[in-house]
């Protein structure tokens, strides 16, 4: 068992604090407005419209991803790895919250002391909505537009359902319940298969580290 994860009842991992499930598709010609009636008929708990950027940085195989929320006024960094080279569903996710109120030229001067370069930053506008699946289950699905900040003409569209780090059930459920909805969004909007690239990777045409195994 990978550090972080623990075992229900039946022995399943469960999700834990560290582990992201979720799939990516690309969505270019997909109406957000479209998109918007269709999480409309789902139980929505919460709903958010967000453009802010993302700054990542490089030392060696390893990435961060700086997440600046400039409406709040708050920030985040995030470390990802794979757990495959064969597919995204299942990976680590660290995500470390910034004290509100910090600079990010303060977060930035900092990345750099400990040997980080910036390397490039992309920009989000986002329509994330968090869906009740099952008392136990809870989802977020969103359609984004994606540019680098330096070329803003050049906007690429996906559409994201992941399986909030808090829903208390297994691994494998989790993969089941993105599956299905895969299918669901590919039936409504003639989309394609999920990616197997994050947005560093398509951008930076790199690829996240493994996971080291931990015992």
């Amino acid at each position: 068992i990978h550090a972080g994860r623990s075992q229900g009842h039946q022995g399943e991992v469960v999700i834990s604090i560290d582990q992201e499930i979720e799939a990516k598709i690309v969505a270019d010609g997909v109406d957000v407005k479209d998109f918007k009636e269709m999480m409309l008929t789902l139980p929505i708990e919460s709903y958010i419209h967000i453009v802010g950027p993302d700054r990542y940085y490089e030392r060696d195989e390893n990435v961060i991803r700086h997440r600046i929320d400039k409406n709040k006024g708050a920030s985040e960094l995030t470390v990802k790895k794979r757990r495959s080279s064969g597919s995204i569903r299942d990976r680590l996710e660290i995500d470390l919250k910034i004290t509100p109120g910090t600079p990010s030229d303060e977060v930035d001067n900092w990345l750099r002391a400990v040997g980080f370069t910036h390397i490039f930053t992309l920009v989000k506008e986002a329509h994330i909505f968090w869906v009740r699946l099952s008392p136990a289950v809870m989802a977020s699905f969103v359609i984004y537009d994606v540019w680098r900040e330096d070329e803003p003409e050049r906007k690429s569209r996906y559409i994201e359902c992941e399986i909030e780090k808090k829903s208390d059930i297994s691994v494998e459920t989790a993969k089941r319940y993105i599956r299905t909805w895969v299918k669901n969004l590919q039936q409504r909007f003639g989309i394609g298969e999920p990616l197997n690239k994050s947005l560093w990777e398509i951008y930076s045409g790199k690829t996240y580290a493994m996971e080291e195994k931990r015992t």
